[in-house]
Protein backbone atom coordinates (compact mmCIF):
# COMPACT_ATOMS: atom_id res chain seq x y z
CA UNK A 1 0.00 0.00 0.00
CA UNK A 2 1.36 3.44 -0.82
CA UNK A 3 0.82 6.32 1.98
CA UNK A 4 1.79 10.12 2.44
CA UNK A 5 2.40 12.44 4.90
CA UNK A 6 0.21 15.35 4.47
CA UNK A 7 0.03 19.22 5.90
CA UNK A 8 -2.62 18.90 8.85
CA UNK A 9 -5.46 21.07 9.53
CA UNK A 10 -5.96 20.95 13.18
CA UNK A 11 -8.97 22.56 16.08
CA UNK A 12 -7.24 26.67 16.35
CA UNK A 13 -6.44 27.50 19.94
CA UNK A 14 -9.02 29.19 21.22
CA UNK A 15 -10.89 26.12 21.69
CA UNK A 16 -8.47 24.89 23.88
CA UNK A 17 -8.39 21.52 24.79
CA UNK A 18 -12.35 20.35 25.58
CA UNK A 19 -12.60 19.65 21.35
CA UNK A 20 -16.29 19.41 21.60
CA UNK A 21 -18.06 22.88 20.77
CA UNK A 22 -15.30 22.71 17.33
CA UNK A 23 -16.27 19.07 16.63
CA UNK A 24 -19.87 19.54 17.00
CA UNK A 25 -19.95 22.66 14.68
CA UNK A 26 -17.17 21.31 12.27
CA UNK A 27 -19.88 17.89 12.09
CA UNK A 28 -22.75 20.47 10.74
CA UNK A 29 -20.81 23.05 8.68
CA UNK A 30 -17.26 23.60 8.76
CA UNK A 31 -17.30 27.22 7.87
CA UNK A 32 -19.20 27.48 11.52
CA UNK A 33 -16.37 26.20 12.91
CA UNK A 34 -13.77 28.47 11.95
CA UNK A 35 -15.89 31.50 12.99
CA UNK A 36 -15.28 33.90 14.96
CA UNK A 37 -11.94 32.61 15.12
CA UNK A 38 -9.52 32.56 11.43
CA UNK A 39 -8.89 29.11 10.06
CA UNK A 40 -6.82 26.22 11.49
CA UNK A 41 -3.42 27.20 10.23
CA UNK A 42 -1.12 24.45 8.61
CA UNK A 43 1.10 22.56 10.64
CA UNK A 44 4.55 21.15 9.50
CA UNK A 45 3.71 18.69 6.76
CA UNK A 46 3.96 15.17 8.59
CA UNK A 47 1.93 11.91 9.64
CA UNK A 48 -0.22 11.99 12.99
CA UNK A 49 -0.10 9.07 15.28
CA UNK A 50 -3.52 9.17 17.38
CA UNK A 51 -4.13 7.58 20.62
CA UNK A 52 -7.53 7.37 21.40
CA UNK A 53 -8.38 6.67 24.62
CA UNK A 54 -12.46 5.77 25.58
CA UNK A 55 -13.42 3.81 28.86
CA UNK A 56 -11.22 0.67 29.11
CA UNK A 57 -10.19 0.97 25.59
CA UNK A 58 -7.18 2.43 24.47
CA UNK A 59 -6.18 2.29 20.26
CA UNK A 60 -3.27 4.09 18.64
CA UNK A 61 -3.21 4.45 14.93
CA UNK A 62 -1.96 6.72 12.04
CA UNK A 63 -3.54 9.41 9.71
CA UNK A 64 -2.17 9.70 6.48
CA UNK A 65 -2.97 10.08 3.07
CA UNK A 66 -3.71 6.74 0.74
CA UNK A 67 -3.24 6.73 -2.66
CA UNK A 68 -6.87 6.57 -4.64
CA UNK A 69 -5.38 3.96 -6.87
CA UNK A 70 -4.91 1.54 -3.61
CA UNK A 71 -9.19 1.98 -3.07
CA UNK A 72 -9.67 1.22 -6.70
CA UNK A 73 -7.60 -1.93 -6.59
CA UNK A 74 -9.30 -3.17 -3.68
CA UNK A 75 -5.88 -2.96 -1.29
CA UNK A 76 -8.20 -1.02 0.73
CA UNK A 77 -11.26 -3.16 0.65
CA UNK A 78 -14.62 -2.20 1.46
CA UNK A 79 -17.22 -5.13 3.35
CA UNK A 80 -20.34 -2.65 3.03
CA UNK A 81 -22.77 -2.60 0.52
CA UNK A 82 -23.16 1.73 -0.49
CA UNK A 83 -26.54 3.68 -0.42
CA UNK A 84 -26.95 5.66 -4.00
CA UNK A 85 -28.55 8.94 -2.49
CA UNK A 86 -25.70 8.64 0.88
CA UNK A 87 -22.89 7.95 -1.62
CA UNK A 88 -24.42 11.58 -3.65
CA UNK A 89 -24.59 13.50 -0.55
CA UNK A 90 -21.17 12.83 0.42
CA UNK A 91 -19.78 13.83 -3.15
CA UNK A 92 -21.89 17.36 -2.77
CA UNK A 93 -20.28 18.08 0.88
CA UNK A 94 -16.99 17.04 -0.32
CA UNK A 95 -16.82 19.52 -3.39
CA UNK A 96 -18.79 22.22 -1.33
CA UNK A 97 -16.10 21.78 2.16
CA UNK A 98 -13.04 21.40 0.34
CA UNK A 99 -11.67 19.43 3.26
CA UNK A 100 -11.54 16.15 4.68
CA UNK A 101 -13.23 16.69 8.51
CA UNK A 102 -12.92 13.20 9.48
CA UNK A 103 -10.35 10.30 8.36
CA UNK A 104 -11.84 7.11 7.07
CA UNK A 105 -10.81 4.44 9.79
CA UNK A 106 -9.12 1.60 8.16
CA UNK A 107 -8.42 -1.99 10.15
CA UNK A 108 -4.89 -3.59 9.32
CA UNK A 109 -3.84 -7.10 10.58
CA UNK A 110 -1.28 -6.26 13.50
CA UNK A 111 2.15 -6.37 12.06
CA UNK A 112 5.00 -6.73 14.53
CA UNK A 113 7.24 -3.61 12.58
CA UNK A 114 4.29 -1.12 12.55
CA UNK A 115 3.94 -1.52 16.48
CA UNK A 116 7.59 -1.44 17.15
CA UNK A 117 7.60 2.22 15.03
CA UNK A 118 4.24 3.62 17.05
CA UNK A 119 6.03 2.19 19.86
CA UNK A 120 9.16 4.19 19.45
CA UNK A 121 7.74 7.69 17.89
CA UNK A 122 5.47 7.23 21.02
CA UNK A 123 8.61 8.02 23.23
CA UNK A 124 8.18 11.42 21.91
CA UNK A 125 6.30 14.60 23.31
CA UNK A 126 3.13 14.53 22.60
CA UNK A 127 2.36 16.88 19.91
CA UNK A 128 -1.49 17.82 20.91
CA UNK A 129 -4.09 16.60 23.27
CA UNK A 130 -7.89 17.56 23.54
CA UNK A 131 -10.24 16.40 25.99
CA UNK A 132 -14.16 15.19 25.13
CA UNK A 133 -16.21 15.96 27.63
CA UNK A 134 -19.36 14.83 25.78
CA UNK A 135 -17.91 11.30 24.73
CA UNK A 136 -15.58 10.73 27.43
CA UNK A 137 -12.74 10.52 25.15
CA UNK A 138 -8.73 11.94 25.04
CA UNK A 139 -7.10 12.66 22.10
CA UNK A 140 -3.19 12.34 21.91
CA UNK A 141 -1.12 13.44 18.91
CA UNK A 142 1.81 13.16 17.82
CA UNK A 143 3.36 14.77 14.61
CA UNK A 144 5.46 12.62 13.13
CA UNK A 145 7.85 14.74 10.80
CA UNK A 146 11.13 13.60 10.42
CA UNK A 147 11.73 12.19 6.93
CA UNK A 148 13.66 9.19 7.92
CA UNK A 149 10.84 8.17 10.19
CA UNK A 150 8.41 8.63 7.45
CA UNK A 151 10.30 6.73 5.16
CA UNK A 152 10.74 3.41 7.57
CA UNK A 153 6.71 3.37 7.80
CA UNK A 154 5.92 4.29 4.28
CA UNK A 155 8.26 1.18 3.93
CA UNK A 156 6.43 -0.99 6.21
CA UNK A 157 3.14 -0.38 4.41
CA UNK A 158 4.58 -1.10 0.97
CA UNK A 159 6.20 -4.25 1.78
CA UNK A 160 4.71 -5.77 4.85
CA UNK A 161 0.71 -4.30 5.22
CA UNK A 162 -0.79 -5.10 1.45
CA UNK A 163 -3.94 -4.95 2.62
CA UNK A 164 -6.93 -2.99 4.90
CA UNK A 165 -10.35 -2.83 5.29
CA UNK A 166 -12.48 0.04 6.10
CA UNK A 167 -14.24 -0.24 9.37
CA UNK A 168 -16.08 3.09 8.70
CA UNK A 169 -16.02 5.75 6.22
CA UNK A 170 -17.45 3.35 2.98
CA UNK A 171 -19.36 6.40 1.55
CA UNK A 172 -16.77 8.84 1.86
CA UNK A 173 -14.50 6.91 0.17
CA UNK A 174 -16.17 6.10 -2.66
CA UNK A 175 -17.33 9.89 -2.81
CA UNK A 176 -13.53 10.18 -3.19
CA UNK A 177 -13.09 7.72 -5.90
CA UNK A 178 -15.77 8.86 -7.95
CA UNK A 179 -14.89 12.29 -8.06
CA UNK A 180 -11.68 11.36 -9.09
CA UNK A 181 -12.93 8.89 -12.02
CA UNK A 182 -14.71 12.08 -13.32
CA UNK A 183 -12.36 14.13 -13.60
CA UNK A 184 -11.35 16.07 -10.30
CA UNK A 185 -7.79 15.06 -9.97
CA UNK A 186 -7.32 16.18 -6.74
CA UNK A 187 -9.14 13.77 -4.95
CA UNK A 188 -6.11 11.51 -5.74
CA UNK A 189 -6.11 10.90 -2.19
CA UNK A 190 -7.75 9.28 0.77
CA UNK A 191 -7.38 10.68 4.54
CA UNK A 192 -7.44 8.11 6.27
CA UNK A 193 -6.54 6.86 10.01
CA UNK A 194 -5.14 3.39 9.86
CA UNK A 195 -5.55 0.87 13.21
CA UNK A 196 -4.48 -2.37 13.85
CA UNK A 197 -7.23 -4.89 14.50
CA UNK A 198 -6.63 -5.17 18.18
CA UNK A 199 -7.08 -1.76 18.52
CA UNK A 200 -10.38 -1.70 17.00
CA UNK A 201 -13.69 -2.86 19.38
CA UNK A 202 -16.78 -3.57 17.35
CA UNK A 203 -20.05 -2.37 18.96
CA UNK A 204 -23.66 -3.85 19.46
CA UNK A 205 -25.59 -3.11 16.20
CA UNK A 206 -28.82 -1.86 16.32
CA UNK A 207 -31.63 -1.17 13.56
CA UNK A 208 -35.57 -0.46 13.61
CA UNK A 209 -37.75 -0.86 10.79
CA UNK A 210 -40.98 1.32 10.85
CA UNK A 211 -43.57 -0.76 8.71
CA UNK A 212 -46.81 0.05 6.81
CA UNK A 213 -49.72 1.28 9.27
CA UNK A 214 -51.70 -1.42 7.47
CA UNK A 215 -48.87 -4.14 8.60
CA UNK A 216 -50.11 -8.10 10.08
CA UNK A 217 -48.19 -7.79 13.09
CA UNK A 218 -49.09 -11.48 14.02
CA UNK A 219 -47.98 -12.62 10.21
CA UNK A 220 -44.95 -10.90 10.69
CA UNK A 221 -44.42 -12.63 14.61
CA UNK A 222 -45.40 -16.18 12.73
CA UNK A 223 -43.31 -15.32 10.29
CA UNK A 224 -40.10 -14.39 12.91
CA UNK A 225 -40.87 -18.03 14.54
CA UNK A 226 -40.25 -20.15 11.17
CA UNK A 227 -36.48 -18.58 12.13
CA UNK A 228 -35.87 -17.92 15.70
CA UNK A 229 -36.97 -19.74 18.86
CA UNK A 230 -38.59 -16.47 20.76
CA UNK A 231 -38.88 -15.69 24.38
CA UNK A 232 -40.72 -13.29 25.65
CA UNK A 233 -39.06 -10.16 27.21
CA UNK A 234 -40.40 -7.52 29.94
CA UNK A 235 -37.64 -5.06 28.50
CA UNK A 236 -35.35 -4.70 25.70
CA UNK A 237 -32.02 -6.80 26.76
CA UNK A 238 -29.39 -6.97 24.67
CA UNK A 239 -28.02 -10.19 23.64
CA UNK A 240 -25.58 -11.85 25.39
CA UNK A 241 -23.57 -14.03 22.28
CA UNK A 242 -23.60 -15.10 19.18
CA UNK A 243 -26.41 -16.35 17.17
CA UNK A 244 -29.28 -14.32 19.97
CA UNK A 245 -31.04 -11.37 18.58
CA UNK A 246 -33.24 -8.83 20.64
CA UNK A 247 -36.65 -8.45 18.38
CA UNK A 248 -38.64 -5.67 19.28
CA UNK A 249 -41.88 -5.80 17.31
CA UNK A 250 -44.73 -3.13 18.03
CA UNK A 251 -44.38 -2.35 21.56
CA UNK A 252 -43.54 -6.23 22.52
CA UNK A 253 -39.61 -7.64 23.30
CA UNK A 254 -37.74 -10.69 22.43
CA UNK A 255 -34.98 -12.74 22.91
CA UNK A 256 -34.61 -14.66 19.62
CA UNK A 257 -32.12 -17.72 18.96
CA UNK A 258 -31.37 -18.56 15.12
CA UNK A 259 -33.10 -21.90 14.62
CA UNK A 260 -30.35 -22.18 11.86
CA UNK A 261 -27.40 -20.68 10.26
CA UNK A 262 -25.13 -21.20 8.03
CA UNK A 263 -21.24 -22.15 8.96
CA UNK A 264 -19.43 -18.44 8.85
CA UNK A 265 -21.71 -16.26 7.47
CA UNK A 266 -22.47 -13.51 10.47
CA UNK A 267 -25.56 -12.55 12.01
CA UNK A 268 -26.44 -9.89 10.43
CA UNK A 269 -25.48 -11.10 7.20
CA UNK A 270 -27.86 -13.87 7.33
CA UNK A 271 -30.51 -11.98 8.95
CA UNK A 272 -30.75 -9.56 5.73
CA UNK A 273 -31.37 -12.40 3.70
CA UNK A 274 -33.97 -13.50 5.57
CA UNK A 275 -35.57 -10.19 5.53
CA UNK A 276 -37.83 -10.60 3.07
CA UNK A 277 -39.55 -13.77 4.35
CA UNK A 278 -40.30 -11.82 7.35
CA UNK A 279 -41.76 -8.30 6.26
CA UNK A 280 -42.57 -6.67 3.14
CA UNK A 281 -38.67 -5.02 2.55
CA UNK A 282 -40.38 -2.79 -0.46
CA UNK A 283 -42.81 -0.89 1.15
CA UNK A 284 -40.25 -0.66 4.48
CA UNK A 285 -41.74 3.22 5.35
CA UNK A 286 -38.44 4.55 7.08
CA UNK A 287 -35.05 2.65 8.91
CA UNK A 288 -33.05 4.22 12.13
CA UNK A 289 -30.02 3.40 13.40
CA UNK A 290 -30.04 3.99 16.83
CA UNK A 291 -26.63 3.89 19.42
CA UNK A 292 -28.00 1.92 22.07
CA UNK A 293 -30.65 -0.40 23.86
CA UNK A 294 -31.98 3.17 25.55
CA UNK A 295 -32.64 4.91 22.46
CA UNK A 296 -34.30 1.97 20.98
CA UNK A 297 -36.61 1.94 23.79
CA UNK A 298 -37.28 5.74 23.62
CA UNK A 299 -37.60 5.41 19.62
CA UNK A 300 -40.71 2.73 20.21
CA UNK A 301 -42.20 4.57 23.31
CA UNK A 302 -41.67 8.00 21.92
CA UNK A 303 -42.47 7.36 18.17
CA UNK A 304 -45.13 10.13 16.56
CA UNK A 305 -47.25 7.72 14.71
CA UNK A 306 -49.12 4.45 14.84
CA UNK A 307 -46.54 2.74 12.69
CA UNK A 308 -45.69 -0.32 13.62
CA UNK A 309 -41.82 -1.63 14.27
CA UNK A 310 -39.56 -4.30 13.93
CA UNK A 311 -36.56 -3.74 15.87
CA UNK A 312 -33.53 -5.57 15.84
CA UNK A 313 -30.25 -5.46 17.65
CA UNK A 314 -27.56 -8.06 17.23
CA UNK A 315 -24.21 -9.41 19.27
CA UNK A 316 -20.96 -7.41 18.51
CA UNK A 317 -19.76 -9.19 15.65
CA UNK A 318 -16.39 -11.01 16.77
CA UNK A 319 -13.45 -9.10 15.33
CA UNK A 320 -11.79 -12.73 13.76
CA UNK A 321 -15.63 -13.29 12.21
CA UNK A 322 -15.32 -9.99 10.83
CA UNK A 323 -12.24 -10.25 9.33
CA UNK A 324 -12.94 -14.00 8.16
CA UNK A 325 -16.01 -12.33 6.19
CA UNK A 326 -14.41 -9.52 4.66
CA UNK A 327 -11.67 -12.21 2.97
CA UNK A 328 -14.20 -14.32 2.22
CA UNK A 329 -15.68 -11.42 0.14
CA UNK A 330 -19.10 -11.52 1.91
CA UNK A 331 -20.48 -7.78 2.10
CA UNK A 332 -22.56 -6.25 5.24
CA UNK A 333 -25.98 -4.70 4.84
CA UNK A 334 -25.07 -0.89 5.07
CA UNK A 335 -24.00 0.65 8.58
CA UNK A 336 -24.06 -2.87 10.35
CA UNK A 337 -20.64 -2.65 11.62
CA UNK A 338 -19.85 0.56 14.14
CA UNK A 339 -16.50 0.49 15.58
CA UNK A 340 -14.17 2.02 18.67
CA UNK A 341 -12.64 4.42 18.43
CA UNK A 342 -14.80 6.63 17.11
CA UNK A 343 -13.17 8.99 15.49
CA UNK A 344 -14.51 13.28 15.60
CA UNK A 345 -15.21 15.06 12.85
CA UNK A 346 -12.34 18.34 12.56
CA UNK A 347 -9.96 16.84 15.17
CA UNK A 348 -7.59 16.35 12.01
CA UNK A 349 -8.27 17.52 8.41
CA UNK A 350 -7.08 17.88 4.76
CA UNK A 351 -7.48 20.76 2.64
CA UNK A 352 -7.50 18.48 -0.47
CA UNK A 353 -8.21 21.95 -2.66
CA UNK A 354 -4.79 23.42 -1.72
CA UNK A 355 -2.88 20.40 -2.17
CA UNK A 356 -1.13 19.38 -5.29
CA UNK A 357 -2.40 16.72 -6.95
CA UNK A 358 1.00 14.84 -7.19
CA UNK A 359 1.94 12.85 -4.30
CA UNK A 360 4.13 15.57 -1.65
CA UNK A 361 6.62 12.61 -0.26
Amino acid sequence: MHIYSFPALLPPEPFGLDIDSFCDAARTQLSKAFLPYKKPQTQNKGLIILEVITDNLTSVGIICLTNIHDYQENKLQVHEDIIESKLKKQKEYLVKQGTFIKPILAAVEDHIDLTNWLQIERQKPVFKTFHSLKRHQIFNLWLVDDSDSILEVKEIFRTKITRAIIADGHHRSAACKSLFEEGNKQFNYLFTAYFPVSQLKILTFHRIYSLPKQTDVNLVLSNLTLHFDLTKLTSPLLPKGKHEVLIGLKDEWYQGIFKNIPHGKPDVIYVDELLPSIIDVKNIINIQYPEDAVSIQSFVNERKDNNPILALSFFPIPKNDWVKGVKDQLFFPPKSTRFMPILRSGLTMFDFKNTPPLPID
